[in-house]
């Protein structure tokens, strides 16, 4: 009777250890994007992709500063991921513009993050309308070796702009006139 106690513990102990493997293989295999401040995650709720800090997605929840809200994600595949939210840009006010706050500003985005290699997806893209024209920002996935001084760190570059804003001409960042 012993024996036969053991052995259904034993089995009921299998079968939790197989739901639980299942239940959780689907997230686990799921490819991570890189947040650009805490490293790679499953649908990250912010992300930072201009390497500065004067980028973040986020969602019209937040109110920029420390804060920059919640993307929200509506698909997140093997193959890629889309979402939505608030593109926090910072304006430093360099050119100057009558009635210039610097400070983060929102406008609405729509990201799409894909090419899986290795668990992590290598591009973004970014679009949103600037001056009413809309705009594709399409970023690639590098590590930086930090060598002797870390680990390393992940880094959104920029691949190009369609079209290009005023503060960009091909991939070179320039002074903003306007």
């Amino acid at each position: 009777m012993r024996r036969l106690r053991l052995a259904i513990a034993g089995l009921a102990l299998v079968a939790v250890g197989i739901v639980w493997s299942v239940a959780s293989s689907g997230r686990a295999h799921l490819p991570r994007l890189a947040d650009g401040v805490t490293g790679l995650k499953v649908r990250p709720s912010v992300v930072s992709y201009t390497g500065d800090g004067s980028g973040f997605l986020g969602g019209f929840d937040g109110t920029g500063g420390r804060n920059f809200g919640h993307l929200r994600w509506s698909r997140w595949t093997k193959t890629q991921a889309v979402g939505s939210g608030a593109d926090w840009s910072y304006d430093r006010c360099g050119v100057p513009r009558k009635g210039c706050v610097p400070g983060f500003n929102a406008s609405a985005v729509t990201v799409r993050a894909f090419r899986p290699i290795e668990g992590r997806f290598t591009r973004l893209n970014i679009s949103y309308r600037f001056k009413g024209k809309k705009v594709l920002d399409r970023r690639g996935l590098r590590i930086v070796n930090a060598g002797q001084y870390g680990p390393g760190y992940y880094d959104w570059y920029i691949i190009g702009y369609r079209p290009s804003p005023p503060c960009v001409q091909g991939r070179k960042q320039v002074a903003c006139t306007t």
